[in-house]
Parts: structure tokens; sequence; C-alpha cells
């Protein structure tokens, strides 16, 4: 009895101790990731939601673009590397300017990339996965990054498991009323508007064209092609976009409100800006290590992301760049150059040049007082996690939106892309290096950045297991499954105004019998009165 007692004593001790060994996932998951997207950058986000899962001990099969290069347990690699040409190195300044606009980077860009990754389901992986998935076990749960294209979406219906997004931009237009979420485009910035929230009467005004243009685009360029797309490798009965991407259980958003604002979001988006930040094991290069420690004066951190090559932007502007980088010395510079060869000669002694470089490990330097970039998202997220005042000169895309929002929030100074030139970078350079208000700006929206209830990767990790354990609807909104008429209440308006339309039907009808009886009467009055007379 003795023996008994004591065992749930320590039963009921050890539950306590560890909560986490509940019956619900006694077994991992098996969880099948799809990331057609052919973009480094993205895919950044997306490999550590994969590696979260991973180290929390579900086996997580991963079909990308990247495959590791070093193995993590639980993690198993179907590479497509080769099938397309990934988005590491390939911008150039002609790229630049051709990109001009947010939308003309939508007809441009993303609507061949449609096309592309929609052709990667002809590959004998996918055709593999389609004809013949795994049985033993089967998947749990599909997690796919959701870009445009829609034509991965269906294997959620296929392999019926629930499938969840991943949009590593902080916002995407076309997600939000498949997914019931309220989409208010006076504080909602378009991913095709170069502006954030607080905006002016022209800024909304353009806001609001910008998101409608790029559905008309999306609509009658790319979904046509993608549904017969569906169709073709899925079925007939399958239904296309707007309907599929009601699918999704929910997505994960790489957002944060300290430098998104406040915005009405259902259960089914989940914000979890800056999950891509994991201060690895990874070391700085010895000489990249010196030259920061020994940059007394401050150094200045120059990159413009994974993508885009500065070697290619014209001869006067670089030479433009070295004038400004000598303006400032003994202050440093680190910039990122893949090609150096590339370079017009005159590279200033204050630069050492890399064509890769560890930015966590260099924004995280104590000598490093200025990061210089482009805007992407991911890069500036890093930035604010680790208090770097920022110059951004934004390239293409959300890249515009994301230096406007941080304006705002004076921790950066924009200089537009064709005004680079030594008297604006200059200016720019020793008014945020000698200005304390622009470090002191960033060290509070970083606090407020990094002020979380749990970390945005456990965030993403318990949404995914909530799903698998309540099923694929349990954070779905009624308002998915309701007719857009519903939604916007016409009907209970239709209703309201046909009663006050009854009512003042009613009410003229009972004036005017009024005004015949109030007629008779006096009529009678009037002839009573000649009588008298």
């Amino acid at each position: 009895m003795a023996f008994t007692t004591n065992f749930y004593v320590y039963a009921a001790f050890a539950t306590f101790l560890f909560p986490s060994t509940t019956p619900n996932l006694a077994h991992g998951l098996r969880i099948l990731g799809l990331f057609p997207y052919h973009s480094k950058s993205h895919f950044i986000m997306c490999e550590q939601v994969m590696k979260g899962l991973a180290a929390k001990g579900h086996q997580v099969d991963v079909y990308s673009h990247f495959p590791l290069t070093k193995p993590v347990s639980n993690y198993t690699d179907f590479s497509l590397k080769g099938t397309l040409q990934t988005g590491v190195n390939n911008v150039n300044y002609n790229n630049v300017v051709s990109n001009e606009t947010p939308l003309r980077y939508l007809v441009n860009k993303l609507m061949n990339d449609i096309k592309l990754m929609c052709q990667l389901l002809d590959h004998p992986y996918f055709q593999k996965l389609i004809k013949n998935p795994p049985r033993n076990p089967p998947y749990d749960l599909i997690i796919l990054e959701f870009v445009i294209p829609v034509c991965f979406i269906p294997f959620g219906r296929h392999l019926n498991v629930p499938i969840i997004g991943i949009v590593t931009t902080s916002t995407f237009d076309l997600i939000y009323y498949p997914q019931g979420n309220p989409f208010n485009l006076a504080i909602d910035s378009s991913l095709f508007s170069p502006y954030s929230t607080p905006m002016s009467f022209r800024e909304r005004l353009e806001n609001y064209i910008a998101h409608h243009v790029s559905i008309i685009i999306y609509r009658f360029s790319g979904e046509k092609l993608q549904n017969e797309c569906i169709k073709k490798v899925f079925g007939p009965d399958y239904p296309g976009s707007p309907e599929i991407l009601k699918d999704f259980s929910f997505i994960l958003v790489n957002q944060n409100k300290a430098i998104n604002g406040i915005r009405p979001l259902t259960p089914t988006i989940v914000p979890v800006g800056g999950l891509h930040i994991v201060d690895s094991n990874e070391t700085l290069s010895q000489d990249v290590q010196k030259w920061l420690d020994e940059s007394e004066h401050g150094c200045v951190y120059f990159s413009f992301g994974s993508m885009v090559l500065l070697e290619t932007f014209p001869l006067p502007l670089i030479q433009e760049l070295y004038r400004a980088f000598k303006n400032i010395a003994p202050t440093r510079i680190l910039l990122k150059v893949v090609n150096s060869k590339l370079l017009p000669d005159g590279i200033p002694s204050n630069v050492m040049i890399k064509p890769w470089l560890q930015q966590i490990k260099v924004l995280k330097h104590k000598n490093v007082k200025l990061f210089v970039t482009h805007g992407g998202l991911m890069s500036t997220q890093e930035a604010i996690y680790y208090e770097v005042p920022m110059i951004g000169i934004p390239l293409f895309v959300d890249q515009n939106m994301n230096i406007d929002a941080y304006v705002k929030l004076n921790i950066v100074i924009r200089i537009n892309k064709h005004g680079i030139s030594e008297q604006s970078l200059t200016k720019a350079f020793k008014e945020i290096l000698g200005n304390p208000l622009y470090k002191e700006s960033m060290k509070n929206v970083s606090r407020k950045f990094r002020d979380n209830l749990v970390n945005p990767i456990d965030t993403a990790v318990y949404w995914v297991e909530y799903i698998h354990r309540h099923g694929k609807d349990a954070l779905r909104s009624p308002l998915v499954d309701m007719p857009w008429w519903q939604i916007y209440l016409l009907d209970v308006y239709g209703v309201i105004v046909a009663a006050i339309a009854v009512v003042i039907y009613l009410l003229i009808k009972l004036c005017l019998l009024l005004r015949v009886m109030w007629r008779k009467v006096y009529r009678q009055m009037s002839l009573k009165l000649v009588k008298k007379d």
C-alpha cells in the first residue's frame, strides 16, 4: 500500500515538473514541408520553422531548393536544387530599375515565378508524392510557404491533412479575405504599396488603388493558369483560387506589432515576426573579427542582401559611394560585394569588402554603429533586434513600405535609390552616427520587438501542434463559410431599409388618409356654416 501511495505521489510530481509529456503528443508528428519558392531570403524563415519542429521531436520532410549543409536530427531534405535559378546574387542594376514600382514587380517577376513554380509539380518528387504518398506513417499535416501561387495548396485535400501557410513578408493582400480576416486599407498596407500606417489621405488613396489593381492583375494574369494546373495535376473536382485559399488552417505571418503597428487579426493569422533570428554557433572569419574589434571609431555595415549585386551598379554611382566612405574616415565600412573585381579602382582604405558575411554576428558586434540596407524585411528585423540604426535605400516591392515604417519610428534615414550621392550619403552617415536620437529610438523599438509572451518559434510550434490536437478547422472563422452578401450584412441592411421604406410608405398613406378625412370634415363644417347663414 505504501508503494502504491508513493508511486502516485511521484507520478503527480513528475507531471507537475514535466507538463509537456501529455498523451496528446506522446509521439512526434510527421510533417510535410513544401517550399517551392526559389528565394534564399524567403526560405530562411521557413527553414527555422522546420528546424524548430524537428527540435521538438517531430519528423519533418522538407522539399526545397536549399538543402541543409549540416544534417539536423528529424529533418529530411528532398532537394529541388537546380530545378530553378535560385534567388541568390542574381539581381543586377537593370533588374532594380525595371522593377521601378511594386506593381511593376508583380507583373515582371512574380507572374513569371507563378508559372515556374506550378511547373515544378511535374518533378518526380512531387509526382511520387501525389501518386504514392508515404503510408507508414502517413503525414499528419503540411506546411507550405505561400508567396502567390496556389497550385500547391491542394496537397492538403489530396493527402486529407491540415495545411498551414507561411508568409515571409509582413503582409499579403490575397490571404486575408479567404481567412475571414478584416483588411482595412486605412491601416493595412498592401504589399504593393510603398506606405505604412499612419497614412495621409494621398497615401491611403494610393494604398487603396495599389491593393485593388494588384488583385485585378493577379486575377487576370495568374489565376487562370494556376487553376488549370490544379485541375490537370490533382483532378477536375479540385477548386481553384480564391476558394482553395480557404483550405489553410492558419497562416504564420512575418509581422510584429512593434514595427507593423496594431492590426485586427483573427486567430488564423499568427504573427511571428523575427522568428528567423537565431544566433548560431558560427564565428566570423579572423580578418573580419579583427577588423571589427579594431574599429575604435565604429564601423558601418553596408549590404544589399542576398540577391542584389552592388557591383553591377553604374560606375559613377559606386564612385559616389567611395567618396562618401572617405568622408567619414576613420569610421570603417564593412561592405558586402560578391565580386569585388568588378568594382572600379580607388576603394578607400577604411573599407573592407567581403562576398558573404554572417550578418547576425556582424550586427551583434558592439562596434557596428550603423547598417546601410536595401530594406529587406529579414535584414531590418535583425538590425532592430540588435539595436543598430539604419540608412534605408529601398530597391523594390515591400522594401519601400518597410523603410517608410522605420522612418516613422525614427530608426532609419531614407535615401531614394535615384538620389544616392556623396552628399546625401555623407549627410545621412553623420546624422545617424552623431545624433543619439536614432540609437535611443532603436533601443525602444527593439525592446518592444523582443517583448513577446513566448519566443516566436515556440508560438509557431504551439499552433502547429494545436491544429493537430483539435482539427484543421479549430481556428476557422465563421466568415470563411458565409456568402459575401451575409458577410457585409446586405440582407440585414436590406431588411432595415425595407422596413424603413414600409414605415415611410405607411406614414405617407396615413397622412394622405388624414388629409382626405380632414377635407371631408372641413367641407361638412363649411356646409353647416353656409346653412346657418
